[in-house]
């Protein structure tokens, strides 16, 4: 190992997978079990056998990786640290990058639960110096949380919290491994970043990090949007800051990456519809009567879609009902006047270019 080395690995993973994705429900135990490793690229390992894990019935382990099914209606795999390494022995012709898009283009139902993404540099960074800045608070931060650690068997420092969907922990893994276990050849200067991302983030670091196929640019990009150690700063102009050169020198000419979720807000059609029509549809009206509604399709559909839209649009085209029958008598709608609600024609006592009136503010009456 050369100084001042850096590295990035993929350094736990679980998810879930259907088991209709599998086999049928009277499936022999074995065969499911053979099917799972077969098709998941886990077979190899000389798997221990035991009961009841995370509400599963059945739950096979072997060198830091979990295959666990029965009792629900989903199959989970766990991966620690030690049984990503496996799968890596297991798979050496394949990237985790080509991994994951497999799982994704073979699994309909597939659900990542976490996964971490470390950097582990070698004579790179000082722990003590990290923990020093921080203190200090000479940094930026997107978390707005932060706790450090230290003592006798233990530095770190935890940006985040751990029920945020992305948390980063900074520690010295020379440290932690010499407490751990008894090997004398535990590197030294060995500090680790480490990325823990849940449910909706992971998909938001899967994006980038599919798209250009480089894992340590998508690290340091997002490390460069989430986290800036700085020498100087007025707290105003960020463009204007100094970084300091172990930093800058770690994040080199990565660019940043942003992170494509809103923490603890599911994006779904609920959600958008509140947006659209509540948020922002008296401003879509007014926009519609000014300029008309073609006009309005015509300057929306020069707008550019962001990541968690596209993957909306495609959840929703995934799960979208067949059109109507060629007999089926579809009604026209039209949107009253008065109220603004979308009725169908027959509910309207007057419509047409100059004015559209529902027949329930034609007669007062009240409506939610």
């Amino acid at each position: 190992m050369s100084k001042k080395d850096v590295r990035f690995l993929v350094d736990y993973l679980a998810f879930t997978v259907s088991r209709l994705d599998f086999f049928s429900d009277g499936a022999n135990e074995f065969y499911i079990f053979e099917r799972i490793q077969k098709k998941l690229l886990l077979r190899g390992l000389n798997y221990v056998c035991r009961r009841s894990f995370y509400g599963y019935s059945t739950c096979y382990n072997a060198a830091g990786i979990s295959i666990c099914f029965g009792g629900r209606e989903d199959i989970y795999i766990q991966m620690s640290g030690t049984g990503c390494r496996a799968w890596e022995s297991l798979n050496p012709s394949m990237t985790w990058e080509e991994y994951i898009r497999l799982l994704q283009s073979t699994y309909g139902s597939l659900h990542f639960a976490r996964m971490d993404l470390a950097c582990d540099t070698f004579d790179f960074l000082k722990m003590d110096r990290i923990i020093a800045a921080t203190r200090a608070q000479k940094y930026v931060s997107r978390w707005r949380k932060y706790n450090v650690h230290e003592g006798s068997d233990e530095k770190m420092v935890i940006f985040g919290s751990t029920k945020s969907l992305f948390l980063c922990r900074i520690y010295d893994k020379t440290l932690e491994r010499k407490v751990r276990t008894d090997r004398e050849d535990v590197p030294e200067n060995w500090v680790r970043i480490e990325f823990q991302l849940r449910n909706d983030s992971i998909l938001s670091v899967l994006r980038p990090w599919q798209s250009s196929k480089d894992l340590p640019g998508t690290f340091l990009g997002l490390l460069r949007n989430q986290l800036l150690y700085y020498k100087s700063y007025d707290g105003k102009h960020t463009e204007r800051m100094v970084l300091t050169p172990w930093w800058e020198k770690l994040l080199g000419n990565a660019c940043r990456i942003k992170m494509a979720y809103r923490g603890g807000m599911e994006y779904n059609l609920e959600s958008l519809k509140g947006y659209v029509l509540e948020q922002a549809g008296s401003s879509v009206r007014t926009y519609m009567e000014l300029f008309g509604i073609d006009q309005l399709v015509h300057d929306v559909q020069k707008r550019s879609f962001s990541d968690k839209q596209l993957d909306l649009i495609r959840r929703y085209q995934d799960n979208v009902q067949p059109a109507p029958a060629p007999d089926e008598v579809v009604p026209r709608m039209f949107i009253c006047d008065r109220c603004g609600r979308q009725l169908p024609e027959s509910d309207f006592a007057v419509y047409g270019p100059g004015e559209c009136i529902c027949r329930d503010c034609l007669n007062n009456r009240k409506f939610r």
